[in-house]
């Protein structure tokens, strides 16, 4: 509720405090859900709140893919490794960035959202870009625009 009426630090606030009960429970993988859901609901109040290029969303991306690639969660993975490239990107490290989207992209499979096919596909075409592939851009914003 906090982060929908932009009261972001309350909701950064909040979420760690959650985030503090969820860590001290025994480890499980009910744990590691937990912290996950709430590692997802902080990552939007952080970028609101500090932006992209913010170590704290860094680290918060980077622990959400660890998490959801252990517990098997392709969604969460994908979407975290989404905007870890975003977080990446915007910090200057477009090699690392574009990484990120070749890896978001083998997870796309014929079940995957529009959404986040596409969004796969455009990451991997942005960093192309700025990699100077423009051949390599322009076939994956073709398969991004295809699949949104």
């Amino acid at each position: 509720v906090a982060a929908r009426t932009f009261a972001h630090a309350e909701a950064i606030r909040l979420l760690k405090e959650a985030l503090t009960l969820v860590r001290a429970r025994p480890p499980s993988g009910d744990r590691d859900r937990a912290e996950l859901a709430v590692l997802e609901a902080l990552a939007g109040p952080l970028n609101a709140r500090h932006g992209y290029s913010s170590p704290e969303l860094q680290h918060t991306l980077e622990r959400s893919l660890e998490l959801a690639e252990s517990s098997g969660s392709k969604d969460s993975a994908l979407t975290a490794l989404l905007e870890l490239w975003s977080s990446r990107f915007v910090q200057g490290r477009t090699a690392q960035a574009h990484e990120s989207a070749e890896r978001a992209l083998t997870l796309v499979a014929p079940g995957t959202s529009p959404a986040l096919s596409g969004s796969a596909h455009f990451i991997v075409a942005g960093s192309s870009v700025s990699l100077g592939r423009p051949a390599e851009a322009l076939r994956h914003f073709e398969l991004g625009a295809e699949r949104t």
